[in-house]
């Protein structure tokens, strides 16, 4: 939503999610490049850290300042690591 709608939001943080190749055209078309935080855990099973790196240097290509956080032996549970992550958003 932060890329196709940046008018709404200064910026964007997401734990475990990615820009997959099918949607690679939508960033160069956002009319504004937000901060991207992206949080993965190494052991995200729906994820990969390959993926989402791949979606990090897509984002940079583009003129986003995207930056991975890797959670070392996280899975893909947002609610275990809730009450550690939130505070840093």
């Amino acid at each position: 939503m932060g890329i196709t709608q940046p008018e709404y939001f200064a910026a964007v943080a997401v734990h475990a999610g990615a820009v997959k190749e099918e949607y690679h055209p939508l960033p160069a078309k956002a009319a504004r490049k937000l901060p991207i935080a992206i949080w993965v855990g190494t052991k995200d099973q729906f994820y990969s850290l390959d993926l989402v790196r791949s979606a990090r240097e897509e984002l940079n290509k583009r003129g986003f300042d995207a930056r991975v956080i890797e959670m070392e032996e996280h899975d893909h549970d947002y609610y275990a690591v809730a009450a550690e992550l939130n505070p840093k958003v």
